[in-house]
């Protein structure tokens, strides 16, 4: 793990249990061994790149929708 993501991620960050398909568990491992990560590291490395392209598609979908002038509004 690099000096930022262990500055970043401590101790006393919260913590959560969540229960995953063994298939899911097996590649999570690979790829933090891929990327030299921890499997923590690949969890929340995945879940940011997630919610980055989530916030990328949103803004996306609400200019298509604004451009469209009988469009129904949010």
């Amino acid at each position: 793990m690099g000096k930022h993501m262990r500055e970043v991620m401590k101790q006393r960050d919260p913590q959560i249990h969540v229960r995953i398909p063994q298939s899911m568990k097996d590649a999570l491992e690979a790829n933090a061994k891929a990327n030299c990560r921890s499997v923590n590291s690949e969890i929340v490395f995945g879940l940011k790149f997630y919610a980055q392209h989530l916030e990328q598609a949103e803004k996306a979908l609400g200019i298509a929708v604004q451009s469209q002038p009988n469009a129904p509004q949010k």
